[in-house]
């Protein structure tokens, strides 16, 4: 039974990775409070930010970190005044 050795030529090139997230883009609201208000309680948020979301577009975030990929984003658009 022979033996196969495999090699590997020195000289690779590394091609970037393409990745097409396909998803919905939304914008997230966070509420910062003191503490957690009680059942049916108020309470003033201490600060809000907002920043994009949805599962393709903070996937893609995610995948932005490693070196040669490339992340493209297809979404439809509503109008602003269609915005719940």
């Amino acid at each position: 039974m022979s033996q196969e050795k495999s090699t590997i030529p020195g000289n690779h090139q590394q091609v970037p990775l393409k990745v097409l997230a396909i998803g919905s883009a939304y914008e997230d609201t966070i509420l910062y409070v003191d503490k957690f208000p009680p059942e049916d309680g108020k309470q003033r948020a201490q600060r809000v930010e907002k920043r994009r979301g949805g599962n393709a577009g903070n996937t893609l975030t995610v995948l932005s970190q490693f070196p040669l990929t490339q992340g493209y984003f297809m979404a439809s658009m509503a109008s602003k005044d269609a915005s719940a």
